[in-house]
């Protein structure tokens, strides 16, 4: 990401919560570009296409529960076939059986959030966003150096 801008691909099928996270990353002065999928297949055509361009996004923010394909099916397809080659991943979900959090966080999920309800909750999801990137942006910056 060294100069660029952050490619995040935003997974939700609720057009409000895509809107108002994409409203929550600007308003956290993230500097990226965004992409969007309403349904897990749409998701993994995306990301089959961006894997074989050599172009996959920095984040994924993706919702667990998606029609189609869903957020826990697309990780799992994605972990089985390309271990430690995804970008981060961020999982949003209202529902989550308990120790699920820790297999998620096997199959290569970086943080998982329960999914915002209101303004606040994904503004806190923007600022860690920014937060996060700038750090990381800093460790690269640091070990280029």
């Amino acid at each position: 990401m060294a100069g660029g801008k952050l490619r995040i691909l935003l997974v939700d099928d609720n057009k409000d919560d895509r809107f108002l996270l994409t409203q929550a990353l600007a308003d956290a002065g993230v500097d990226c570009e965004i992409d969007e999928a309403s349904d897990g297949e749409e998701a993994e055509n995306y990301l089959l296409r961006k894997m074989s361009d050599g172009e996959l996004p920095h984040l994924v923010i993706l919702d667990l529960l998606l029609p189609r394909l869903s957020g826990r099916d697309l990780m799992e397809k994605f972990f089985v076939t390309c271990p430690g080659k995804l970008p981060r991943v961020i999982l949003l979900t209202s529902i989550l059986p308990d120790g699920e959090t820790m297999h998620l966080r096997e199959m290569g999920a970086w943080r998982v959030f329960e999914k915002p309800i209101d303004l606040a909750g994904f503004l806190a999801l923007g600022k860690f966003v920014k937060e996060h990137s700038a750090a990381e942006e800093d460790l690269s910056a640091a070990q280029a150096g």
